[in-house]
């Protein structure tokens, strides 16, 4: 964690004071509470104009000791996992189809509908699919 400013350790308190009435000059202190939330500082938020700011235990061990909480330290490895490879779809001795035949594939594997409003509506999603399909074939 990054050390504080004295800007940054002013909101930081007046935060923890429970944002009581103080004059600031302007709103620059709802931005530096907004970039100490950022830092997981402080809970800002904003809900039908209302503005509030609450500060977490980090912010809490930052005020009381003037330096960050110290990080915990991982308890397990970081390693790095050998990628896998995944099993092709379609057996090797089997031809690849092409983009088209498995949208119209995968288009009559889809259930059936019901009523008439439904089978217009799938109709016309399995036109716009298959055009998009065919758009996408090279030339």
């Amino acid at each position: 964690m990054v050390q504080l400013n004295q800007r940054q350790l002013d909101v930081l308190a007046w935060i923890g004071d429970g944002c009581p009435d103080r004059d600031w000059p302007d709103q620059s202190h709802k931005l530096t509470a907004r970039s100490l939330a950022a830092r997981d500082l402080a809970d800002v938020r904003r809900k039908k104009k209302i503005w509030t700011a609450t500060i977490t235990a980090a912010s809490r061990y930052y005020l009381e000791h003037g330096k960050p909480p110290p990080s915990p330290e991982p308890g397990f490895e970081l390693t790095a996992k050998p990628a896998r490879r995944g099993q092709p779809s379609v057996p090797p001795d089997l031809p690849r189809l092409d983009a088209t035949a498995r949208a119209m594939r995968r288009v009559a594997a889809r259930p059936r509908t019901t009523t008439v409003k439904q089978a217009h509506r799938q109709i016309r999603e399995t036109y716009v699919r298959y055009k998009v399909v065919v758009t996408r074939v090279p030339r």
